[in-house]
């Protein structure tokens, strides 16, 4: 019966992914699943860890093929390394317990969910249950709501967090800092427009006046955030009521339209704050993105402006002795080229010691390091053999050789191995971006030194 049922699992795995693929290559939308393929998604918080574990739960009783995702959005600059901490131990987990993990980058959480479970064939979305009451959900809407809402064909469920332990008196979760500068340069931009007031008043009607202050919102906006820009409004309100609306020099209004103006205004420049909040933020999506299609497009013309083996061999093809004492040579050389471009290119991912290491006679070497103080000993070379032989990750942060101070990726192409990448740092404390830059970055070297590699 165990066999039976093994049997039955491996089947409809089979025949999800032969039907994934055909869905793929028909586009046809999802999901329409032969078995169970379940995805859950954790976040840079304390609870990831008890999520993920509740899905590996999920997934084992229900034999299904499952995902970790998290959603990569530009608000990543501005988390803490505590939050840090908690999304690498989270994928760290997750692949652990075996989940496919994925990272995706956008700034539509439940969108960019929502896009893969119709992609990947997902029957069933598991998702932690908003802590947050609902009037602060109101103004700060999260990825649950729009999930459940969504016109997709595949399960909800939610799994409630369990604080392990309750925060002390006086601790809260998270300290608001105050940015003096921020706010100061606010009121900077209320004086000036004030100032600018003062002579427009005698051109234009002063109703009008109100609204050279969304101005202000705008800049608090695309600079400092949500926050500050409420601040800006709050302040812009204040100083039209006290200098330009009647009567004047105080913050009373008789005048109806004042009134009106005033409540316009407020309304106005939070929906624009908001807009020009969403704009910044896809703006930096967008410019993250494209660094990280830049780095590869350079990486690539660096390696396609190396001679090919055929270019270089020439007439030696006729000469097998003559040719046999030039190619060490030109071996030697082109792979000092490659070493220092990845070099390169790593050192802008992560500014840590990095080492490449490529076979010759037999044995690997180091090639490259990106110090003259930077060495590898014999405990490392041990590491970065067992990589090159398995073609797998292995070192520092791993799970494999984890004693080592040195993490080891190969330069892998199919089932071929060029060399290894090693990097002083723990792997498990990359973030999701640098894991897929260097991931790329070894794909590429790959490609560029495999045939001389192997020469």
């Amino acid at each position: 019966m165990a066999l039976r049922e093994l049997t039955l699992t491996l089947v409809a795995r089979k025949m999800g992914a032969e039907l994934l693929n055909y869905m793929r290559a028909k586009a046809i939308s999802g999901p329409w699943a032969a078995g169970e393929t379940m995805m859950v998604c954790i976040g840079a918080n304390p609870y990831a860890a008890q999520l993920l574990r509740r899905a590996y739960s999920i997934a084992k009783d229900a034999n299904a093929e499952w995902y970790a995702v998290y959603v990569s959005t530009p608000s990543l600059k501005e988390l803490s390394q505590k939050e840090k901490l908690y999304l690498t131990e989270a994928l760290n987990l997750a692949e652990e317990l075996g989940a496919k993990v994925t990272t995706l980058t956008g700034t539509d959480v439940a969108g960019e969910i929502v896009r893969f479970a119709r992609e990947h064939n997902i029957t069933r979305v598991v998702i932690g249950k908003p802590r947050r009451s609902r009037l602060a959900g109101f103004f700060r809407a999260g990825p649950v709501p729009r999930l459940l809402r969504a016109p997709a064909q595949f399960e909800v469920q939610l799994v409630t967090p369990v604080t392990e332990k309750e925060p002390q008196a006086g601790q809260g979760p998270k300290q608001v800092s105050f940015d003096v500068k921020a706010y100061a340069t606010i009121a900077g931009m209320v004086a000036a427009i004030t100032l600018v007031n003062f002579v427009l008043e005698r051109l234009v009607s002063p109703i009008a006046l109100v609204f050279l202050y969304l101005l202000a919102v705008i800049g608090a906006a695309l600079r400092y955030g949500t926050l500050p820009s409420l601040v800006a409004c709050v302040l812009s309100l204040l100083t039209f009521d006290f200098f330009f609306a009647e009567p004047r020099l105080s913050f009373i209004m008789v005048r109806a339209h004042d009134v009106i103006n005033v409540v316009i205004f407020f309304f106005t420049s939070i929906v624009v704050g908001q807009l020009a909040k969403i704009t910044n933020q896809r703006n930096f999506a967008l410019q993250l993105r494209l660094t990280r299609v830049a780095l590869i497009e350079e990486m690539s013309k660096e390696f396609f402006m190396l001679p090919p083996v055929e270019q270089l061999i020439g007439g030696f093809m006729q000469r097998t002795e003559e040719w046999r004492s030039v190619l060490p040579l030109l071996r030697t050389t082109v792979l000092d080229d490659v070493s220092h471009i990845i070099i390169k290119y790593v050192s802008k991912v992560i500014e840590a010691p990095s080492f490449v290491l490529f076979e010759q006679n037999g044995r690997l070497r180091v090639w490259s390091k990106s110090g003259t103080k930077a060495d590898l000993h014999s405990h490392e070379m041990a590491v970065a053999e067992w990589a090159f032989a398995h073609g797998e990750a292995a070192g520092a942060g791993t799970q494999t050789l984890s004693s080592a101070k040195v993490f080891f990726i190969p330069m892998k192409s199919g089932d071929e191995v060029a060399g290894v990448i090693g990097v002083e740092y723990e792997f498990r404390n990359l973030l999701p971006e640098q894991r897929r830059l260097l991931g790329a970055i070894a794909s590429l070297s790959a490609l560029g030194s495999m045939r001389w590699a192997k020469a």
